[in-house]
């Protein structure tokens, strides 16, 4: 292997553990999730463009035993964010109902209406 592509793998793996890193740093917060979802595609798309050049470089493909482990151990941190985040949003959209629901009953208790109401005391 030359140096080149050597040096191409190194780097690959290090963007693979600094994303897996950023995963397993997560504080549980829906908006940092959403962060580092977004900072993640940015190192992927670092990681695709490595692959591409190994592939010229070698001019086969052949995965290395680092990169598929790490691929295996960010894919199930990944699957776990992903998973944790439809969980919040789902409670979250269940909050809103709730509060929904709260404020129609609300609306049905108390009247808005201001107008004058006279009562003949007659009757």
């Amino acid at each position: 292997m030359g140096a080149d592509l050597e040096n191409l793998l190194d780097r690959r793996n290090e963007i693979l553990k600094k994303v897996i890193a950023n995963i397993q740093s997560w504080d549980g917060e829906i908006e940092t999730g959403i962060g580092l979802i977004e900072e993640n595609k940015i190192e992927f798309d670092q990681v695709i463009k490595i692959t591409e050049a190994v592939k010229e470089e070698q001019g086969s493909y052949a995965e290395d035993e680092v990169y598929r482990t790490n691929i295996n151990i960010l894919s199930t941190a990944q699957r776990e964010l992903m998973e944790s985040l439809q969980k919040k949003k789902a409670n979250l959209v269940g909050a809103m109902k709730q509060v929904k629901k709260r404020n129609n009953v609300v609306d049905s208790y108390i009247s808005v209406s201001k107008r004058a109401i006279f009562i003949d005391k007659d009757i």
